[in-house]
């Protein structure tokens, strides 16, 4: 269990600030019990630049599960432009698993799965079971759950997806 918070956040840089709660680029992780709020980007970030990174052993079998995410995304991207942090987002890996998690007010939306242009990978056999995903969005157009054409066998069932500006 921990609380992680301002990471990269105006409140704590005045000029902006870069931060996620976590940035996982590893495999067999589990985030579980965590408070992750007011962070300058994403909550929880599986994501890899790793030339040759590949799925099924680059970030995958990850655990996601019971946490509380919000009010994260207000911050700045490493290019200096406003961040539009999701509670959690999976680019790449196998068999990653997010259960049980409240997800709300975000900037950009609740969880993603999505494409990642850098190493041209997807995540794939993701499994989403029994989050609530509510009041994300808050610029409007993105949704609390969305996964790219690109994701692979993607299993979602139980979430209680409401009040997302995109849904």
């Amino acid at each position: 269990n921990c609380n992680i918070h301002d990471n990269g956040t105006p409140a704590v840089f005045p000029n902006g600030g870069l931060g996620h709660g976590i940035y996982m680029e590893s495999s067999d992780n589990t985030v579980s019990g965590c408070t992750i709020h007011d962070n300058g980007e994403y909550a929880v970030q599986v994501f890899s630049q790793e030339t040759g990174a590949t799925n099924g052993v680059d970030c995958s079998r990850n655990r996601i599960v019971g946490n509380v995410l919000y009010n994260n995304g207000f911050g700045f991207h490493s290019t200096g432009t406003p961040a539009n942090g999701w509670g959690i987002i999976i680019t790449v890996g196998d068999s990653n698993f997010v259960a049980n998690n409240a997800i709300y007010g975000n900037k950009g939306g609740g969880i993603q799965l999505d494409w990642n242009g850098t190493l041209a990978t997807t995540p794939s056999n993701t499994s989403i079971y029994f989050n609530s995903i509510y009041g994300n969005n808050i610029v409007g157009g993105n949704h609390g759950l969305e996964a790219s054409v690109n994701t692979i066998n993607t299993v979602a069932k139980c979430n209680a997806l409401f009040a997302n500006a995109g849904d």
